[in-house]
């Protein structure tokens, strides 16, 4: 004994009905969602600032005059990396260090070096001195933040994306120490 099922055809204009529902209900799922985030975001209230930071504080990385992206070195190489970096912010700079960030062998550095001061506009040179511990064919990738005295982190906002983290970073290629 077999169930017989009645199977009805379902016309074109069924068919579309059908499609244009379930459109209007993806439409107003999503309509719902952008009006609930708006909403949200009109009575959020302002985010606090990061420890560290200071209300009109900025910087601007101006040039990369030493060991620039892709420069290759030596395993067991001494270098200095240095940035100018520009105050283009209205706070003077006092006191401030850049701070490694992360823990790379690859290349290693002092974990806080001292920057020197700077009044708003002027230019500086950051100096960080560096050894290459790599294998040949490495790439190594290390970042610095601009920090105070207390290790807060001051630009927050401009931290670079992994690997490149930080302010300030090198990024360089281990070759052979053998010509």
């Amino acid at each position: 004994m077999g169930i017989t099922r009645a199977r009805r055809r379902v016309s074109g204009r069924e068919r579309s009905s059908a499609v244009m529902v379930a459109w209007i209900g993806v439409i107003g799922a999503v309509c719902s969602a952008v009006i609930a985030g708006t909403f949200t975001l009109l009575n959020d209230e302002e985010p606090a600032k990061p420890a560290g930071a200071i209300g009109g504080d900025d910087m601007r990385t101006i040039a990369d005059p030493t060991l620039p992206d892709g420069s290759k070195l030596a395993a067991g190489t001494k270098a200095s990396k240095v940035w100018l970096v520009k105050n283009i912010g209205n706070a003077p700079w006092r006191g401030r260090y850049v701070e490694r960030v992360g823990d790379d062998p690859c290349v290693t550095s002092e974990r806080r070096v001292a920057i020197p001061d700077a009044d708003p506009s002027d230019t500086i040179a950051v100096t960080v001195p560096i050894t290459v511990n790599g294998h040949p064919g490495d790439r190594c990738v290390a970042g610095w933040l601009m920090v105070d005295h207390q290790g807060q982190p001051l630009f927050p906002r401009k931290i670079g994306q992994p690997p490149r983290n930080g302010n300030m970073w090198l990024d360089i290629e281990v070759i052979s120490t053998k010509p």
